[in-house]
This record gives C-alpha cells, sequence and structure tokens, in this order.
C-alpha cells in the first residue's frame, strides 16, 4: 500500500514522467539476505501491480 501511494505522489508531482520499474530478487537473496520465504515472482508481482492499479 505504502509503495502504491508513493508511486502516485510521484507521478503527480513529476507531471506524469514516473516510471514504476518492478522486478523480483533472486531465490538465494530472499532466503539469505531478507531471511523471508521463497516464493513464485509472478504471482507476488501480479499482486503488487494489481494494488497499484488500484490507486
Amino acid at each position: 500500500m505504502n509503495l502504491a501511494n508513493m508511486a502516485y505522489d510521484l507521478q503527480l508531482l513529476s507531471k506524469g514522467r514516473f516510471r514504476l520499474g518492478l522486478g523480483s530478487q533472486v531465490r538465494s537473496h530472499i532466503e539469505n539476505r531478507y531471511g523471508s520465504t521463497w516464493s513464485r515472482p509472478a504471482a507476488r508481482m501480479r499482486e503488487r501491480s494489481s494494488r497499484g492499479r488500484r490507486f
């Protein structure tokens, strides 16, 4: 939710020039560096991009 709000604010402040790039990390970074459980990146990206479109 915070990412979507920040992206919206930046889009307004930049008068439409802001472009949000979304990408996934590799499995080892997610598990070792961040201590999170790895899951399929496409499903996460779909969820995040659909949240962003709502705003």
